[in-house]
């Protein structure tokens, strides 16, 4: 990792709304049928609204998308896939697998694929555009009943009886056992920023920190409200920080795409940083809105200077770099309480004949990081 002194710029925009330091969180019961959030320092679930409507049978699994900024699930006995309004509970169909017996999904950034895990004990991969629903071979697991993706790109999962984690290859879909943990766990949220792994249970209805190296638990608590059985569970983004938008591929193919390490509070170390395949070094771009920028609206679609389905979504006060192929940039954020509701807006962008665009550039993605108590 490469070393910045501080985020300078972050001073200009210390008049920034104030954030809550509190990761947001949803769960979802497929016997009441219910929608809930749940405070991941207690455990505690609040009911927010019903989903049984519009054909929405058996939920299974919930996945957060950073980009679109919606929650999705599956059903697990009619096959479709779809978004949950966060307010109102109103499922919409988008998809249909044909399927049944669906158990674990997720949403993975870097590949901009749906990852499902079904208990014929077959995992699959989905098109978040086409909706083409890909199967891989028997994945030698036994019923994972929860997927997640890290903020490393990497996708895990859990078996509700044998209790063992797994690490799923997302390319053949094959489950590699690593640890073994109590059983019952229905859903599964990885904070992408800190890598703290949530569980929700359902032999105990409770929500669960999980030691993914050893497999050892802590129940943070009951959660109560009436959940009886939750079949799905997933983070909202990571502390202080949003991902936004959509990068475009870099010349082997692979999603240009944010990352971070650690959270944005006074005093304490935070890193920032593009991730991509190829060697070439990269920009780093820091701004203060997401808005607009010498007076051009954004986000801007660079298409129109030839990088075909790449976009520009921060302005562009700070320019850092080049850095080298997936370098972060540390620093210790000042330990200054006006900070507190900072907000900054972050891009990469590199430039590379080999790739096949008019314009041979690609950008990643957006992270909105506010700066935390």
């Amino acid at each position: 990792m490469l070393r910045l002194s501080a985020f300078a710029f972050l001073c200009a925009a210390a008049s920034g709304s104030l954030s809550s330091a509190q990761v947001q969180s949803y769960l979802i019961d497929s016997n009441n049928d219910q929608l809930y959030s749940v405070d991941l320092t207690t455990g505690a679930a609040t009911f927010i609204a019903s989903t049984n409507n519009n054909n929405l049978g058996t939920p299974a699994g919930l996945a957060w998308r950073e980009d679109t900024q919606e929650l999705w699930t599956i059903d697990l006995a009619g096959g479709e896939v779809g978004t949950i309004d966060v307010a109102t509970g109103n499922f919409t169909p988008v998809f249909q697998t044909n399927l049944s017996g669906w158990q674990g999904f997720a949403w993975d950034p870097t590949t901009g694929l749906y990852f499902l895990a079904n208990q014929s004990n077959i995992n699959y991969s989905l098109d978040s555009v086409t909706g083409t629903l890909t199967p891989f071979a028997a994945s030698g697991a036994s019923l994972i009943t929860c997927l997640e993706v890290d903020g490393a790109g990497n996708l895990f999962g859990i078996e509700f009886s044998n209790r063992f984690i797994v690490q799923v290859d997302k390319t053949t879909g094959l489950a590699t056992r690593t640890v073994q943990t109590i059983g019952g766990f229905q859903g599964l949220g990885i904070d992408p920023s800190t890598g703290a792994w949530y569980g929700a249970n359902t032999n105990d209805d409770s929500l669960h920190r999980i030691d993914p190296t050893t497999g050892a638990t802590t129940v943070i608590g009951v959660n109560g409200s009436g959940v009886t059985f939750a079949k799905g569970f997933d983070l909202v983004g990571a502390e202080g920080v949003r991902f936004l938008g959509r990068g475009c591929d870099d010349a082997a193919g692979v999603l240009f795409r944010m990352t971070t390490l650690g959270a944005p509070r006074l005093g304490q170390s935070f890193s920032i940083g593009g991730v991509y395949s190829t060697s070439v070094p990269y920009f780093l771009i820091g701004g203060i809105s997401d808005q607009n920028w010498l007076g051009i609206q954004l986000p801007l679609d660079l298409g129109l200077l030839g990088a075909t389905g790449c976009t520009l979504y921060t302005s562009q006060e700070s320019v850092l770099g080049p850095l080298p192929q997936s370098g972060l940039l540390t620093s210790t954020i000042p330990n200054l309480p006006g900070l507190v509701g900072a907000k900054s807006f972050w891009q990469g962008l590199h430039i590379d004949g080999a790739i096949a665009r008019p314009f041979p550039m690609a950008t990643s993605n957006m992270a909105e990081v506010t700066i935390l108590q």
